[in-house]
């Protein structure tokens, strides 16, 4: 997708689920214009497994595509069972209702999920895919349909903790503070948040322990300047990178089959994580 210089935006290439908000799921090969977005200044584009968002440059948020999970954070003709036409199933864009006045600054996806971040870095919202805490809103649901608050923890401390940035793997999630430290929460699944930990098993939902349904702080990272992500399947590979201020780069998770315990520095004199997939 991309916009023009007189504010038009255009979806091309790939489109299953309905993730160029086209309303059907068929592949486009030539530019379609997407009325919907056309005239809304849109700044940035980010998309999950089956579906898609954006923000615009007065801070609001559109979705569209599958809203199977409730990613879309909006009721849908799509959000009934009982739907079967590709307008219910393939869902145009429209704006997420809920952030008309919360001053939105950025915008990640998961898997099936998704975070937004507020201007002055003082609240998180998650919605969606909830089966192994990666919202972070303190509970474990199947589903979140309303941007729900995630609580962050004080860590005995009088200062409130500003967000800089926000992160979403595809069943884990990221915040990284002003001031460096970085809080993990959801699916633990290879070690990826650098440490391990036990939970109860909830019945009826995911039979793992390894996952944290609120941020908790990643007590060994300090510093951090970034955070960055690489999975593929091919190589047994689902790492998580950490950048320093001072160029030193961690990575936490499986590589090539092999579980670290515990994030590994890798790298000094590192300037900026690109991760090309």
């Amino acid at each position: 997708m991309f916009v023009t210089n007189d504010d038009r935006v255009y979806g091309l290439g790939y489109n299953g689920n309905g993730r160029l908000g086209l309303g059907h799921n068929i592949l486009i090969n030539e530019p379609k214009l997407i009325d919907e977005l056309c005239g809304k200044q849109v700044n940035k584009f980010i998309f999950g497994n089956t579906f898609g968002l954006c923000l615009t440059s007065d801070q609001q948020v559109y979705s569209w595509g599958s809203n199977e999970f409730k990613q879309l954070g909006r009721t849908t003709s799509a959000s009934s069972s009982s739907s079967s036409s590709n307008d219910e199933k393939y869902c145009k864009p429209a704006i997420i209702e809920f952030f008309t006045d919360k001053f939105i600054s950025d915008i990640q996806c998961g898997k099936d999920y998704s975070l937004a971040l507020n201007s002055d870095g003082t609240t998180v919202y998650g919605w969606g895919d909830n089966s192994r805490g990666q919202c972070g809103c303190g509970q474990q649901s199947k589903c979140i349909e309303t941007p729900t608050r995630v609580i962050f923890p004080d860590n005995n401390t009088n200062q409130n903790i500003v967000i800089k940035s926000i992160y979403c793997h595809t069943l884990c999630s990221f915040a990284l503070t002003r001031d460096g430290f970085v809080y993990s929460w959801g699916y633990n699944q290879s070690n990826r948040f650098g440490y391990t930990y036990e939970f109860s098993f909830i019945s009826g939902l995911f039979s793992s322990k390894q996952y944290l349904t609120e941020p908790q702080l990643v007590s060994d990272l300090s510093n951090i300047k970034s955070i960055a992500n690489y999975w593929t399947n091919k190589h047994f590979t689902n790492v998580i990178y950490f950048l320093t201020n001072t160029g030193q780069l961690y990575e936490t998770g499986v590589i090539k089959k092999i579980v670290s315990t515990s994030d590994r520095l890798i790298l000094i004199n590192v300037d900026t994580i690109i991760l090309l997939i």
